[in-house]
């Protein structure tokens, strides 16, 4: 806080220090949920880590901060240097709140006894709301949804009301945030309530069980916050603020933005969004497992309006649940994260200082022949490191979703007279942060492909000896096979989408597997032997590349929606996470063709490999996407040539 007269910045605790609060103003290092003003900032670390408040020493201290969805990296970057570099401190783990809050719902919910599989976190933040789908602990990406609508537009819109209304308090921000928070309820009938204040705006209560009115302090008599006027109060020259309908109409903007002129769909409407964008096995676990987090759940009815708002769109059960102080529901979840222990979460001063603030950059993962599977820049291409541990070919790699472990299916053997393969190491999975080798995952035979299987603990394996197998990683000893080919397994994927497990054999079989059963589903036969498969970025469309065909099937009715006929031999087919782009690599030409997805004509062709081509991959965004060849090289190629990004950004003189 700062007064506008004297510059003088109160942090924290120290507001109590002044008896005059009028004219204070917030000065937040934030800026749309965006931590941009560092000297704010670390003016608050400074006060906070100092002997009169923690008293810590940040060398011996690990640090846990909560951060927006979907962070920009750049402010991660900086965030990092911060941590380590100016403070010092021994960890630090970062997550978004609605994480932390998740946590939390084994008590709301089962009264500790149980995390539920599927959450839905609303966060109810400053400057934004986010709605936040989880499945075993992870977001589900497709689901995250924002509303421009938080606590600071409410504390605005009730200054400007109450400005426009009653007295001048524009410049009044921190007591209007102290008269929103004591005076302000979420109405579970609008217009019934508007009726019954008609006509009492601007009167001392009028005629209405609704209205109140505050008084405003004048920091000599009564208290510097101000209090809600009873019967019992002594009012005597003290400046009254009536309030009526703004004591619920104000908060109606969570559920209509266009009052504030903010063109987005409410809260209820965004969270009906959220769960139609997962998968349908989730959508009436989600429904059942709201939360509502953040400083103005705390205001009364926020919850059941937003429970029956919700039912009025669903035949799911409609359940949403907050705790008796929500505005630290994310602390709650942090310290039980940081007692159960936070594992890969963590990042550590000496990982820091090995590899710098490159964790806050998207990464892809590159396999090869050497044995040597490489961390990579996924923007740039620039090398993060190398896994070392593999003896032989590593055919396949994946990062995890979140990109915390990688896998890697390998043809390991040791040379001794003769080649052997060492069962003990065909597979393995990694910190892709450290490099660190976590666990081995026994083989009898050659694994030509492996993927997690819907969590980090979870990898799906298959490869020469035609078989399909699910590992725990807790447990490697045990795994279970959950489906057989006739031929050796070339590929194995997951989707997020339904939560299923795709494998592709060398014949013309693909199989896919329901992970919770977990059996085979369906399966898919291809006209000609199978080179390649790929998903899309949300894995509902499945692409496969089979001698001069090209094919693609949606996942949720298993049907044959593309069939493409070339006249060269297919190695690979990806599509953009549109579907309005794929891109096609020859056997034998080398080539990598760009083609419209809808009528697979050819749109450009690409040189450059100089063998064939055995993998393709868009990014995330579709800017970009990625070839790997038998010549030894990964090559990144522009899906919009002529635009900025990555690798091709100009600097600007």
């Amino acid at each position: 806080m700062r007064t506008k007269r004297s510059k003088r910045m109160y942090i924290g605790d120290l507001i109590d220090a002044t008896t005059d609060l009028s004219g204070l103003y917030y000065r937040s290092p934030f800026e749309r949920g965006y931590l941009v003003h560092w000297d704010v900032e670390l003016a608050v670390w400074d006060r906070v880590i100092s002997g009169d408040v923690l008293a810590c020493t940040p060398s011996e201290t690990n640090l846990v901060l909560t951060e927006p969805v979907n962070n920009l990296h750049q402010i991660q970057r900086s965030l990092d240097e911060i941590v380590f570099e100016e403070y010092q401190f021994a960890s630090l783990v970062r997550a978004p709140a609605s994480r932390f809050s998740m946590l939390t719902a084994s008590d709301l919910i089962y009264n500790g006894k149980l995390l539920p599989q599927c959450v839905l976190v609303v966060d109810v933040g400053h400057a934004f709301t986010h709605i936040v789908p989880y499945c075993n602990q992870r977001q589900i990406i497709q689901g995250i949804r924002r509303v421009d609508v938080g606590g600071r537009l409410l504390t605005n819109y009730l200054k400007e009301t109450v400005s426009f209304r009653y007295w001048d308090m524009m410049d009044e921000t921190f007591i209007m945030n102290i008269v929103k928070e004591k005076c302000c309820f979420v109405s579970q009938d609008f217009k019934r309530d508007i009726e019954a204040t008609r006509g009492c705006i601007g009167r001392r209560k009028g005629n209405s069980s609704l209205g109140l009115e505050y008084v405003l302090p004048d920091f000599t008599t009564n208290n510097k916050h101000g209090f809600v006027l009873d019967d019992q109060s002594d009012i005597s020259d003290s400046q009254l603020l009536p309030l009526c309908n703004e004591r619920f109409a104000i908060p109606e903007a969570l559920f209509y933005p266009m009052d504030v002129g903010i063109e987005q769909a409410g809260i209820h409407q965004a969270v009906e969004q959220a769960i139609n964008a997962c998968p349908l096995e989730m959508h009436r676990l989600l429904f059942a497992n709201i939360i509502v987090t953040g400083g103005s759940a705390n205001m009364p009815g926020l919850s059941e309006r937003l429970q029956s708002e919700i039912q009025k769109l669903t035949a799911y059960k409609a359940r949403v649940f907050t705790s008796s102080d929500p505005m630290f529901q994310a602390w709650q979840g942090a310290c039980k994260a940081a007692a159960e222990g936070v594992g890969d979460w963590r990042l550590t001063k000496g990982q820091y200082e090995e590899m710098g603030a490159e964790r806050a950059i998207l990464h892809y993962i590159t396999a090869c022949k050497d044995g040597k599977p490489i961390l990579r820049d996924g923007s740039t291409g620039d090398w993060l490191g190398t896994f070392v541990g593999h003896k032989g070919a590593v055919w396949s790699a994946m990062l995890s979703s979140d990109t915390l472990r990688a896998v890697t299916a390998s043809a390991d053997y040791t040379v001794d007279g003769g080649f052997y393969f060492d069962s003990n190491v065909c597979s393995k999975v990694w910190n892709a942060i450290t490099g660190q080798e976590l666990v081995s995952l026994m083989h009898d035979n050659i694994v030509k492909s492996a993927d997690f299987a819907g969590s980090n603990e979870l990898v799906a394996t298959g490869g020469q000896d035609k078989s399909v197998r699910i590992f725990d990683v807790n447990r490697p000893d045990k795994p279970t096979i959950v489906a057989s080919h006739t031929a050796p397994v070339r590929s194995v994927k997951w989707t997020q989408h339904r939560n299923m497990i795709i494998s592709a054999d060398n014949s013309r079989h693909i199989n896919i597997i329901d992970v919770r059963a977990p059996s085979v589903a369906h399966t898919l036969e291809t006209p000609e032997n199978i080179a390649s498969i790929s998903l899309t970025a949300d894995g509902k469309t499945l692409a496969c590349a089979a001698g001069k065909r090209v094919l693609a099937w949606d996942i949720d009715s298993f049907k044959l929606v593309k069939d493409f006929n070339v006249d060269y031999e297919v190695s690979v087919a990806a599509i953009n996470p549109t579907r309005t782009r794929m891109v096609v690599g020859g056997k034998s030409d080398l080539l990598i063709r760009c083609c419209n997805f809808d009528t697979g004509k050819q749109i450009d062709a690409h040189k450059g490999h100089h063998g064939s081509v055995h993998d393709a991959c868009f990014s995330p965004d579709g800017q970009v996407y990625a070839t790997g060849s038998e010549d030894g090289t990964v090559r990144l190629w522009q899906a919009n040539p002529g635009s900025e990004y990555g690798l091709w950004q100009y600097r600007h003189i």
